[in-house]
Order: structure tokens, then sequence, then C-alpha cells
């Protein structure tokens, strides 16, 4: 996991990056939405280190994810900072204007995420808990460092940095990324547009045919699968299931009517049955009761 975590962070770090820059066309616009959204996930892990719980399979998405949804909060702020940055002029003035027009929606996209978030916090799983909280933690602290500091940050960008949107100076690639996104968009707005009752109902079957195969959907507990192949513990584990008893024992209690009732052969013709029952099963190698004794 400390691999992964190692590998995974870094990616969505570099992936952020290249997503804030293409949209920004500045070194503002990408450093000051990703030193938001890092700060909040460090905020994260350091909670996680003082209340001394450790990462798991499921809060091992904790990092990456926060990366990719928290770089947005702080976007909100600089693009209406770079959208009527050139009508206001004064650096100050224009990211408390900022701050008055995205505080709202900011607020609100980190209020029903963090909703979404506390529905995990629904199930019996423990590592699934956790989860929920500190993904409502990490939308809390962005929300709440894009609403304080990323405009902060803004009213103390240097005087020689560009005010508005100025498409001569954003970069090329910027240009011609920003200028296919809102063809796209276009086109996305006019067939919405042209043709609702047709989309409503393209959505509705969609939402119909998941419905239909959500009942295909089957648990996975076999960690073990999670390593590769030839790994040195996926092998070790499958010489034991083949040579030795198995190496994940499962229990079952069997009670009995009152005292002495497992020395009844009756009782221990039972026990055999289901012996022999468990035994067929597949995915089980061997069983042992009161009965091989």
């Amino acid at each position: 996991m400390v691999r992964d975590l190692g590998l995974l962070v870094p990616i969505a770090v570099a992936v952020s990056a290249v997503a804030l820059w293409l949209m920004s066309g500045s070194l503002w616009g990408t450093l000051i939405p990703l030193v938001s959204c890092l700060a909040a996930t460090l905020w994260v892990y350091g909670t996680l280190a003082v209340l001394e719980i450790d990462i798991n399979l499921v809060t091992l998405v904790l990092g990456p994810m926060m990366i990719c949804v928290g770089g947005v909060y702080g976007v909100h702020v600089y693009a209406r900072y770079e959208l009527i940055g050139a009508e206001i002029g004064d650096r100050r003035a224009t990211a408390l204007e900022s701050l008055r027009y995205a505080r709202s929606p900011v607020a609100m996209a980190g209020f029903t995420t963090a909703i979404g978030f506390g529905a995990l916090l629904l199930t019996d799983v423990p590592a699934t808990d956790e989860l929920g909280a500190f993904s409502i933690l990490g939308v809390a602290s962005v929300t709440l460092i894009s609403l304080t500091a990323v405009p902060a940050a803004l009213a103390l960008l240097p005087a020689n940095t560009r005010v508005g949107r100025d498409q001569g100076g954003r970069t090329l690639g910027s240009r011609w990324f920003g200028a296919r996104l809102d063809a796209l968009l276009d086109r996305l707005a006019a067939v919405t547009v042209a043709w609702p009752g047709r989309l409503l109902a393209c959505w509705a079957l969609l939402a119909a045919g998941a419905c239909v195969v959500i009942p295909r959907i089957e648990i996975d507990t076999d960690f073990i699968t999670f390593f590769r192949e030839n790994s040195r513990v996926r092998t070790d584990f499958e010489a034991v299931n083949r040579l030795l008893a198995g190496a994940v024992p499962i229990y079952v209690p069997i009670s009995g009517t009152g005292e002495g009732a497992f020395r009844e052969p009756e009782t221990l013709r039972a026990v055999e049955r289901l012996q022999d029952d468990l035994d067929a099963l597949p995915g089980v190698s061997q069983v042992l009761s009161a009965v091989d004794l």
C-alpha cells in the first residue's frame, strides 16, 4: 500500500496539474488550486496520524481522490478572478469580488459532496466508515481553504501578474484546449436544448439497465487476488492451500440439545452429513470435525 501511494499520489498531482494548466494557461492558475487541495490532503493524512488510524485497502484511495476532487474548488474562485479582473484592475478588490461571487456555489458544492460521502457512514464496514468520515473532512477542508486561502493568495499576486482573461497571454496549448472545450460544450448545449425529451429517455433507459444488472454484483473478499500472480505472498498462499489444510480456516460452530449430545451416534452422523456437504463446496480443501476424532 505504501508503494501504491508513492505511485498514485504523484500521478494524481501530475494529472491535476496538467488539467489546471490547460484550463488556465498560467502558472498561478495551476499552483493556487493545486496547492489548496494538497493542503487539504495533508490535513486528512495528519488527522489519520494523530488519531493513530492505519491506512487500509479502502482508505488507500483517500489521497489520490482528494487531489483529483479538491482541485475543482479553487478553480471556481480563480476563474471568477480571471474573468472580472480586467474590469476592476485592482487585485485586492478583484479577489474580494471573486470571493463574494464564488462563496455560495463553492459552499454548496462542498456541502453536497460531503453528503454524498456521508452515505458511506451507513455501512457496517469499519474501513468504509473511515473512508466516508475522512472524505468529509477532506472536502470540508478544501472548501474552507478555497474560501479563505485562495482569495488571500489571489490578493497577494505579484504586481506584474496579468489580471483578466487575456488570450494572448495564455500558452498555445491552453488556447487550443480552451477553444476545443468551448466548442464541445456549445454543441452539447445545442443538442440538449434541441432534443430534451430524447435525452431524458436515453438516461432513463440507462438507469433502468443499471437497475437490471445491479443484482449481478458479487462481493469479493479474497484480498490475496490483489497481489500479482507471481508475487511471493500469493505463491506461498497457494502452496499452503495445495499442500496443507488451507491458509484460510473457517469455523462452523454447532450446538447440541443438551449435555453429551455429541457423544450420541445419531448426532455424530448428522455432523458427518454436514461435513460431507461442506467438503463438496467449491474452494474447500479439507473439512475437520469431531467425527474425525
